[in-house]
Formats: C-alpha cells, structure tokens, sequence
C-alpha cells in the first residue's frame, strides 16, 4: 500500500516539477530584461529555469512523501526532513522566480524570500541531525553545536529579512555552512558507531557540503564555471534529499518488519495455548474414561505452555528493569519505585530517603583507559554500592552513565548518611581490577529525605539530592552532602575532614 501511494507521489509531483519548469520556460519572469532577449541569453535562462524547475518539482515530491510517512507514523523525525525539503523547495523557487508567476508582486521580494526560506531549512535539517543524535545517546557535544547553529541561523535570517544588508546575508550563508560541516561530522559519527545507515548519511550530507561550498566558490569568483553557479548546489541537495529519504523510508520499513515479527511471535504462542485450551475443553466433554486420561493429559500441557508464557513474561519483564552492564535496576525500575515508595511514605507517614552517586572524574577514567576500561569501572562500582546495600526493601539502580541512585524506604536521614559512608570508603578502599591494572577511584552522594505530604512532590526530594551531589562534587569530591528539600542552600555534612583530592 505505502509503495502504490509514494508512486502516485513521485508521479504527480513529477508532473508537476516539469509544468513548473514549462510554465517558466514559455513565459519571461519579471525579473529578466527586455536586452537580454535581444542579446540572445533568453534561451540560456530558459534552460537554467528548467533544470531548476525540475529539480523543485523531485525535491517537492521527496517533501511531500516524508510528510506522508509523518503523517502516517507520527515520527518526528520525517516531519523535520519534510519541513527541511519543502523549505528547499521554496527557497528554490522563490530565487529563479517561480513564485513570482504564482503572485506578481513577490517579484519584489523573491531574493529575501529565498535567503529567509534557506534558514528556516538549515534550521529543519539541524533538528533532524539533533534528533537523530538522540536516538543513539552520543556527541552530546554536537547536539549542543547543532542547536546554537541553528539558533544562530534563525536569528541572523530574521535580522536579513527585515534589514537585508549585505553583512546579515554573509552571516546566514556563513552558519548555514558551519551547519552543514557539523551535518558531515554527524555522518561520520554515525558511521563509526555502526549505525545501518551511517555510510549513507555520511555520503549525502558530504554532497550537500561540496555542493554548496562550490556555489560559494563559484559566487565568489574563485572558480569559473559555464552554467548557473547554483547548478553545483542543487545537486548536492537533490542527492541528499533523495538518499535520506530513501533511508528514512528503510529505517521506518525495518521497524515495522521488526513490530510485524513481534506481533506474530506473540500471536502465535497465543493460538497455540488457544489450540490446547479448546483441545482441552473437547476432551473434558467426553464422558469415557480413555477421554478423561486425554483430557487431563491437554490440560497438563496447557499449565505447562502456560507457565512458560508466564516465565517468559516475567523473565521480559525482569530484563526490561536490569541495566545490561552493570545487573543493578535500570532507570525505568528507578522511576516507578521512587514513586511507589514516595505514595507509601506519604499514606504510611514514614521518612524516605534517597541518594545521588556519581563516579568523580570518570571521563579521565575514559580518556587515560578507553570505554572498555570505563565500561569495567561502572560494572565493579555497581558491584561495591551493592554490597552495602543489605536491606531487600533497598534499591541500587544505574541512574544514567558513571551516576547511580540509592532508593531507602523507611530510612532518616542518619541512616541514609551511614550507608552513603560505606559506600564511599568501600569504594574507595577497594581498587578495581581492570585488563590495564589495578585503578582506584572514588565516589561523590549527595542524600536528601522527607516525610511525604500532599504539598511536596517526588521531583523535590530527587532534585534536592541532586543538589547536594553537586554540592559534593563541589567540596572536593568523596564525600557526602545533605540537602533539606526547599533549602536552596541546605547544611552541608562532609564525610571526611578533608579534601582527598
């Protein structure tokens, strides 16, 4: 079904790029002189309108397509690779004045409509590459780059539109181009971490960067070139959009053939108990002593898959809740359980405490030994926070990275300080064994604890202990810090008499 609708797609919009191109080619645009025709490079601008035409028209049926599959699948990421390709569709056509056969008067104006439409697209691809990023949770870094690029591109093109000085322009061509380097630096990312679709982000975002850097050039003067100098940049465009979208079409093929797989396993262990239930039921209506032996024989059978499909979903269940690396419960467990534990303090009036750890300087630890030595160093850390804990209501969970969370039910703030200072003398005093050696590292807690009541919130009492993790952190490290919930400063208690580091 999909593929029969992006044919009548690609067919219609086709259609229509080639009209457009036609429509230019039989009519003058405004903007061209009356010399020109008479000096015979009439014939030249037709062609240059026609390619451009056409290449509005494959870049509006690539746009039209990627808004289709948003609609259909609701994924953010094909609106933004949508709203980026219709937004090169109109800065296209807004600059060879297409738009001005649609209503005289842009005529005027074609030039800030092309500039204004080409921000607002390195603005979509920018949160395209950034939600893209995302979804492997790496180059933090990058994000953060993508999304003050793109700050910077919406700003000096809203500055353009309304001033439109020769500075603004260069401005917005300047970020636009750092934008589209960091969109090769997002390639390459993806292809070094092994994404299935690295290789071909990374080929078509370098397109866009040579096209587009050969157009300056070309602009500028510094190379020469017969034909339009944004010939070399439409290309590069159509390349990527072409090669993206092709891409996005077979990431969101793969998850639904990967959903499609799932829902059959499922339906078919469902049949199955089915199958022997009905056999079941059949044979207990019997009344022969050789069907009740069957009888009873399927509904054995039926309590064992049965059973299985419980274990199976319990040991689903149980994976869905334990960190890959380290064994300890995940974030998601962490989360349900705060609030379950924060609803039972505040119903039984009883005080809970939560902690805070981070590993101090661990992205030495990275830097000095590589990421398997840092992966080693989170797994034992784990291994030491979890050897303390000796309460079963107690819950040790990986928080995200080197960072881990301490849930204590039932627990004052005392109690909660002991079992911080075990944990960062047992970290302390115990190295690690790593494939480069020994390492000794420590660990920074920040605790915090209440009695819940109807006016405090389970975010308060985790952002208070977050606070005093900082706090830690701050103090030198290896060491604990208390945080009252509400108290913006809080009093701080130190583990140790000194700064070990």
């Amino acid at each position: 079904m999909m593929s029969r609708i992006a044919f009548l797609l690609f067919t219609m919009f086709g259609i229509l790029g080639v009209a457009f191109a036609a429509q230019a080619n039989d009519g003058a645009l405004p903007a061209m002189q009356i010399n020109e025709v008479i000096n015979g490079r009439f014939e030249h601008h037709a062609k240059v309108i026609m390619s451009s035409g056409i290449f509005v028209g494959i870049l509006f049926v690539m746009a039209m397509y990627n808004l289709f599959i948003f609609w259909h699948s609701r994924t953010i990421s094909f609106l933004y690779y949508g709203l980026y390709a219709l937004c090169v569709v109109f800065m296209t056509a807004s600059a060879i004045g297409l738009l001005s056969l649609l209503w005289q008067p842009l005529i005027w104006y074609q030039q800030q409509i092309a500039l204004g439409f080409g921000a607002v697209a390195a603005v979509c691809i920018g949160l395209f590459a950034d939600e893209l990023l995302g979804k492997l949770h790496t180059a933090q870094w990058l994000r953060v780059c993508l999304r003050i690029t793109g700050l910077a591109v919406l700003l000096t093109g809203i500055v353009m539109v309304f001033s439109w000085n020769e500075l603004s322009i260069k401005l917005v061509m300047f970020f636009a181009f750092i934008m589209v380097l960091f969109l090769v630096v997002v390639g390459s990312i993806l292809t070094q971490a092994k994404h299935n679709y690295g290789m071909s982000y990374a080929f078509a975002w370098t397109s866009v960067a040579v096209g587009f850097a050969l157009t300056l050039l070309i602009g500028a003067d510094v190379l020469s070139w017969p034909f339009s100098h944004r010939i070399p940049l439409m290309a590069g465009i159509c390349i990527e959009v072409v090669v993206v979208s092709f891409v996005l079409a077979g990431s969101f093929s793969d998850a639904q053939t990967d959903m499609i797989v799932a829902h059959k396993e499922s339906l078919e262990s469902y049949e199955r108990a089915q199958r022997l239930q009905q056999q079941a039921l059949q044979a207990q209506a019997v009344a022969t002593d050789e069907l009740e032996r069957k009888v009873q024989e399927r509904t054995f059978e039926l309590e064992v898959t049965l059973r299985e499909l419980e274990e199976t979903n319990r040991r689903l269940e149980e994976q869905s809740t334990v960190d890959a690396l380290t064994g300890v419960k995940n974030r998601k467990h962490f989360d349900r359980r705060f609030v379950a534990e924060f609803r039972r303090s505040r119903r039984e009036q009883t005080p809970l405490s939560v902690m805070m750890l981070d590993i101090d300087r661990f992205k030495n630890v990275n830097d000095t030994y590589g990421h398997l030595v840092g992966d080693e160093c989170i797994r034992q850390v784990a291994q030491r926070i979890q050897s303390v804990i000796k309460r079963p209501t107690d819950v040790v969970t990986r928080y995200g990275g080197e960072e881990f969370a301490v849930i204590l039910p039932a627990t004052h703030i005392d109690g909660a300080k002991q079992v911080a200072q075990d944990i960062i003398t047992a970290v302390r005093q115990t190295p690690l064994i790593t494939s480069d050696g020994p390492l000794t590292v420590t660990i920074s807690a920040g605790i915090s604890d209440a009695v819940a009541n109807n006016d405090l919130r389970p975010e308060d009492l985790l952002t208070a202990a977050d606070q005093a993790l900082y706090k830690a952190k701050s103090a030198g490290r290896d060491q604990y810090q208390v945080q009252a919930v509400g108290d913006s400063n809080g009093s701080p208690h130190a583990s140790l008499p000194f700064d070990l580091e």
